[in-house]
């Protein structure tokens, strides 16, 4: 996370009890949604070694929810583009743009994985997780118009953002703001990666 959660529930007074978190990968943030009072967890991941280690990790654990699947706008099936040298961190349903360019690093060369697409609406989890967490590599905008019916029960929302092409077609944070702004979502606060760099992390909070 490109902005600590904590102190921005300490500025903005916000209490957090659960969390549905799209694109969770190894759920690296699990400790830091503890330690800020989170104790219900929905993790979604459609890449099937990123599940195992979920599975692996919370096997045994009642408060944790995992689905292996992706997030969009409505049920399909989609082919996933794999990245072998950032641990699947830059895995997405997108084909990388200035991603290749600004992170020549990273290489796609992971065969491709046909992933099941469901929307957030068609899962079940308890109407009080109020923070959403939205990590999909430029995927954002699908994932929100695929939640449409329980967008109303968070407080605060955490997504990925762009500024440009960080991958084909995806939106600008822009975009982000003008679909959330009907359910009373404003952006709060937001942190690109470098003055280089195309993407970051932005905060929406009901006001």
């Amino acid at each position: 996370m490109l902005i600590p959660l904590k102190p921005i529930l300490e500025k903005y007074n916000i209490e957090l009890n659960g969390v549905a978190h799209v694109g969770a990968h190894w759920a690296e943030e699990h400790d830091d949604y503890i330690d800020c009072g989170l104790r219900g967890f929905l993790y979604v991941e459609p890449i099937k070694e990123a599940f195992e280690v979920l599975v692996q990790r919370f096997a045994g654990d009642s408060n944790v929810k995992l689905e292996n699947v992706a997030i969009g706008s409505k049920s399909d099936v989609g082919v996933m583009c794999v990245d072998t040298t950032n641990q699947g961190q830059s895995n997405s349903l997108l084909e990388p743009f200035v991603h290749l360019e600004q992170h020549s690093e990273v290489i796609f060369n992971g065969d491709p994985q046909i992933v099941k697409i469901v929307t957030l609406d068609s899962i079940d989890f308890p109407s009080w997780y109020n923070l959403f967490m939205v990590d999909t590599q430029g995927y954002e905008l699908e994932v929100l118009k695929g939640s449409v019916k329980v967008l109303p029960q968070f407080d605060l929302l955490y997504l990925e953002v762009n500024r440009q092409e960080t991958y084909k077609g995806c939106p600008m944070v822009e975009e982000l703001d003008e679909f959330l702004l009907p359910f009373g979502f404003h952006r709060v606060e937001t942190k690109w990666a470098s003055h280089y760099h195309s993407w970051g992390d932005a905060i929406w909070i009901k006001k």
